[in-house]
């Protein structure tokens, strides 16, 4: 929905433009989300929204299922660099999402990736497990036992996703701002209370400094992937930092001196980077290069 420049201006003074949501299978996460985007008149960006950008940026619907929430497989764990950049360029994607304000993030480990940005809220939904079988056996008209056994599945996957991924416990409270119980708040009233935390005053101060650490992360990304595409350099043992804005920081070990100005050169060609801080470490002995699967 569009709003005029000015009516626009006064919403986005009265409320923070950042809602990362959690949610267990059953507990309603996922129809509290649509309610908050749409009370709010925010983009809801879930997994349909997330497959239509991956697909924009040349990734198949397949290649998105093999890293939706869930802990990968140990054949997909050892094609390493491959799948690593599929789950790159979908917190890419996020990212990108964040930075246009006015959003709310289902999934995906938004609330970890967006865990140092101010003014996000981060909000978890959870109910008692009981109470998340009967949801799941009255929405997939299932048996109890096969509704009890998708619901711990569900559980076990998105827990080794966020394992895997970012090595935290996706039900830490530390995790989050606001955490809601269904099984005792209902639907209209979780989205009362999270509508209501994001008029925030702390949130909207700081909405700049949310602004320029997304502008870091994005250009991070960016450097990332062109370091992952090029031929002459091996990035996994390369990290990648901006010590001030636009200024790119890189350390870690690299084979040989001309890999280490080969990685030099090409983060210069980023867009966006001005200057670069090379402080890659040249190793005497050789370093084993993962194969570009």
């Amino acid at each position: 929905m569009c709003f005029p420049g000015d009516m626009r201006s006064q919403r986005k003074a009265a409320t923070m433009a950042i809602i990362t949501i959690a949610r267990q299978m059953g507990s309603l996460g996922n129809e509290i989300a649509t309610d908050v985007a749409q009370r709010l008149k925010y983009t809801l960006v879930d997994q349909a929204k997330l497959q239509e950008a991956a697909e924009a940026y040349g990734l198949l619907k397949s290649e998105l299922e093999e890293v939706h929430e869930k802990r990968p497989t140990l054949v997909t764990r050892y094609l390493t660099m491959r799948h690593r950049a599929y789950l790159d360029m979908l917190q890419t994607i996020i990212y990108s999402y964040a930075r246009q304000d006015d959003v709310v993030l289902l999934g995906r480990g938004a609330t970890v990736l967006l865990s140092d940005v101010p003014s996000a809220l981060h909000v978890n939904i959870f109910a008692p497990f009981e109470r998340r079988v009967e949801v799941v056996m009255a929405e997939e008209r299932l048996t109890r036992p096969l509704a009890e056994q998708l619901v711990r599945e569900s559980d076990q996957d998105r827990a080794g996703y966020m394992k895997y991924l970012f090595d935290r416990d996706w039900m830490d409270p530390l995790l989050y701002d606001l955490m809601l119980n269904t099984g005792s708040v209902t639907r209209q009233h979780a989205c009362d209370l999270i509508v209501e935390a994001a008029h925030a005053k702390e949130l909207l101060e700081a909405h700049d400094r949310s602004l320029e650490i997304l502008d870091h992360h994005i250009l991070i990304r960016k450097v990332e992937e062109a370091l992952l595409r090029a031929k002459q350099v091996n990035p996994r043992h390369i990290s990648v930092a901006v010590t001030t804005s636009g200024v790119l920081k890189l350390s870690g070990i690299v084979n040989s001196e001309k890999e280490k100005l080969a990685a030099e050169a090409v983060v210069r060609e980023v867009p966006g980077v001005k200057d670069v801080d090379n402080d890659l470490y040249v190793t005497i002995a050789p370093l084993d290069h993962l194969d570009f699967v």
